[in-house]
């Protein structure tokens, strides 16, 4: 079953590069964290999962209003970018 979801995740990431809905960078890191998740074994498992988990918070709208309210005025005013 792993196999046929980094197999269904391969061709997705396909589609949205080949769509213009990501950039060549995030294609390749789309697909090196795929193929580490499919191929690695319990650590690419872990991984995957950890992606997934981080790809669903940073995708929610409380995220995105803290990070437009706080962190990026924080990151402007400290770091000056």
């Amino acid at each position: 079953m792993g196999y046929g979801i980094g197999l269904y995740n391969a061709v997705s990431v396909q589609g949205q590069y080949q769509a213009g809905e990501i950039n060549g960078l995030q294609y390749g890191l789309e697909q090196g964290s795929n193929g580490f998740s499919t191929f690695g074994g319990i650590w690419g498992a872990a991984w995957g999962v950890g992606w997934e988990l981080g790809r669903t918070i940073t995708n929610t709208p409380g995220y995105q209003n803290w990070k437009q309210d706080t962190w990026l005025p924080f990151r402007a005013k400290t770091l000056g970018y």
